[in-house]
């Protein structure tokens, strides 16, 4: 879905990703932490329902 939306996507545009923690989503954080894909991350984690949800945040660096 990011690639999708990247050509729209301007220099510091921020991104967060939700549940990045699901074995789903390895190829996005793969995809992500490489330097050439042009974003900086983050992990975070936000509470709901009386557990922690792991997140990205993502800046758009080029």
């Amino acid at each position: 879905m990011l690639q999708l939306v990247e050509p729209r996507l301007r220099r510091g545009a921020l991104i967060v990703a939700d549940n990045t923690g699901m074995p789903d989503a390895r190829p996005f954080l793969d995809y992500t932490d490489r330097e050439a894909s042009g974003y900086r991350a983050a992990a975070l984690f936000t509470e709901a329902l009386g557990s922690q949800h792991p997140c990205r945040l993502l800046v758009r660096t080029r």
